[in-house]
């Protein structure tokens, strides 16, 4: 283990004693870390969570300035723990010290800046993330103050046994909202059991050792789930063992050479082993997606579901059999019920697609439709939230897109990518760029004039494959030609969003997407909203 992680995880073991076993705190001698404090902050930062404009510490200001002092408090505390995990070259001591004492003062007292715990543990840190996890941060701070309800809900019996069984308590980290796609519960395990887990924050990176290494631990790959982050966490405790001293040949572990070099087929030696900089691929999906994820998604068997996903402007997948997919708390109660449906042993590929598909999977993200062959059929963005809807014959799990390009192309040679049904594709910024940019490419070869000119757009061109009459559609235009608003009834499912956009090119004469738009109402959005996007204090 290299020296200079030694002050973090004493640091580390100073907050599992005083904090997650006997409810004290970090930088008092109060009683912040308890099931009625954790609480306060499920009601005033993850139950009223401001989505809007703003960076994250303004925001937080406003939701914690009406909760109790102690809340603001905690949140410092649980800021301490996270500000353990970047590198300094990510992350400068002194913002991280900055941000704490912070967030300490809206408590209206204010942190010793001589505070030992503020002090060397701060100065070196254990890995570089990378950006998401700052992006993410409010999402990492979500899932750790959920993760805290449920772990103060526990006794003390019970979280003893777990702080015994560093596997035991990863599945437990993993089994919390969320768990399974977050960066925290990888570095909250190795903040307490370093000898067991590796010092990464990386899903990817993870299952790329395993592949890279296995042989040396004499398992098949094939057999190893690496959805199942705890799985794969066990696999590379085994391979570690099996490397003996040349695990710690460099003191960085799998991150130093000659091992990085048998995984990372992209290493460039650094200095700071074990740290994960922001590649240009990296940069590259940030700057063109933001925090969206971008999905694969396998448009039926030869892509035949395609023409019913651009027409009714939806994604949809199957295995209909175990009913509404929201039903299911976990990915392990929804794995039994596939068991029982699919006959199957073991469908963890399938369990997996099921659970992203309804609680990963979010309005804004993108989504590549996949149709046979090496070849995408279209890409959209995500824009309503996941439902079952029991009245489609097949593939009744749906959720609605904007299919905002429609023309194929092929990608890249070589570059086939997996075959599974639903796949999470924004831990490949490689493979993302190269087929984005394949597809720039295959636009590229049009004539200038099929760029510049408009496709011209008539009311016979609406009528091919619509499900109204043509007097019945020439009356929607009449009307809107004096009234100048529509409403189209029915209930999910039944091609209203797909009659609007034919409304829409009809009235402009082209088929142009890109002058068309599209508001989604909700509960929670109110007039002000939408009037001019201001809401009375």
């Amino acid at each position: 283990m290299p020296s200079n992680v030694a002050p973090v995880l004493t640091a580390a073991a100073l907050w599992r004693d005083r904090c997650l076993l006997n409810e004290g705190a970090i930088f008092s001698d109060e009683h912040l870390w308890t099931a009625e404090v954790v609480q306060q902050l499920v009601t005033f930062y993850t139950e009223a969570l401001d989505t809007g404009e703003g960076d994250f510490f303004s925001k937080l200001e406003k939701q914690l300035e009406v909760a109790p002092p102690e809340t603001s408090k905690l949140f410092a505390e649980m800021l301490w723990v996270t500000h353990l995990v970047p590198s300094v070259r990510a992350m400068g001591a002194d913002t991280k010290r900055h941000q704490i004492r912070t967030v300490y003062a809206w408590s209206g007292e204010e942190l010793d800046p001589a505070h030992p715990a503020l002090g060397e543990p701060l100065d070196t840190g254990l890995i570089r993330p990378g950006t998401a996890w700052f992006t993410h941060r409010w999402r990492e701070m979500v899932y750790f103050v959920l993760m805290l309800r449920d772990w103060y809900a526990l006794d003390r019996a019970s979280r003893e046994k777990l702080l015994e069984d560093p596997f035991r308590h990863a599945e437990w980290l993993d089994g919390r909202t969320q768990g399974g796609t977050r960066m925290l519960p990888h570095m909250l395990s190795y903040l307490l059991f370093p000898e067991t887990f590796e010092r990464s924050a990386s899903r990817t990176h993870k299952q790329e050792i395993v592949q890279g290494l296995i042989d040396h631990a004499g398992l098949d790959s094939e057999d190893i789930d690496y959805g199942d982050r705890v799985a794969v966490d066990r696999v590379l405790l085994q391979v570690r063992e099996s490397l003996g001293d040349a695990y710690n040949a460099e003191g960085g572990g799998f991150y130093a050479p000659p091992l990085r070099e048998r995984w990372d087929s992209s290493f460039a030696e650094d200095p700071d082993s074990g740290e994960s900089s922001e590649t240009d691929d990296e940069a590259w999906l940030r700057e063109t997606f933001g925090s969206a994820k971008v999905w694969l998604l396998s448009a039926g068997p030869g892509g035949r579901l395609w023409p019913e996903f651009e027409r009714y402007g939806i994604a949809a997948i199957g295995w209909d059999g175990v009913g509404d997919l929201k039903a299911f708390d976990s990915r392990d109660v929804l794995l039994d019920a596939l068991r029982l449906e699919m006959q199957s042993a073991n469908p963890t590929n399938s369990a997996l697609a099921c659970w992203e598909f309804a609680h990963e999977m979010a309005p804004g993200d993108r989504i590549l439709a996949r149709g046979a062959g090496a070849r995408v059929l279209g890409s959209g963005v995500v824009e309503g939230d996941y439902r079952f809807s029991d009245a489609r014959d097949e593939f009744q799990h749906v959720r609605d897109v904007v299919w905002d390009s429609r023309e194929a192309w092929a990608l890249p040679e070589g570059l086939s990518g997996p075959v599974k049904t639903l796949t999470d594709m924004t831990a490949h910024p490689g493979w993302l760029r190269q087929v984005f940019e394949a597809k720039e490419g295959a636009d590229s070869k049009q004539t200038p004039q099929s760029v510049a000119a408009p496709r011209p757009y008539s009311s016979d061109d609406a009528m091919q494959g619509l499900f109204m009459s043509r007097a019945s559609f020439t009356a929607i235009l009449d009307s809107l030609a004096s009234v100048q608003n529509l409403i189209l009834q029915g209930p999910p499912g039944v091609g209203k969003t797909y009659v609007a956009r034919r409304v829409a090119y009809a009235l402009l004469r082209e088929r142009a997407p890109e002058r068309v738009e599209f508001v989604q109402f909700h509960q929670s959005y109110s007039y002000e909203d939408f009037v001019q996007g201001w809401r009375p204090a």
